[in-house]
């Protein structure tokens, strides 16, 4: 079973801030294309396979807040997503 996290922005210019930021502080993120199951549009959002709260605590230092995260468990050929409560994220 795989597990990871993704992260989605406002702009593809803050995913790709995002990426830095947390690739800078040694946490497994890389930025890739917005899966269609939550956009229909065009989008790059970072995945991470890493420590959400960590990367939550360096991303809101450097003030790049995501707009949504979203838990992803792939097993199989099956992908269930889970979206993390608002509350869920830094303030």
């Amino acid at each position: 079973m795989l597990e990871y996290f993704l992260l989605t922005f406002d702009s593809s210019n803050k995913s790709i801030k995002a990426e830095r930021v947390l690739r800078r502080n040694k946490l497994a993120a890389r930025v890739i294309p917005v899966p269609e199951e939550l956009s229909k549009g065009c989008g790059f959002a970072v995945r991470l396979d890493g420590n959400l709260e960590e990367a939550k605590n360096f991303l809101c230092e450097k003030n790049i807040c995501p707009k949504g995260i979203y838990k992803f468990i792939e097993d199989n050929s099956c992908r269930k997503i889970a979206k993390v409560e608002k509350n869920d994220l830094p303030r």
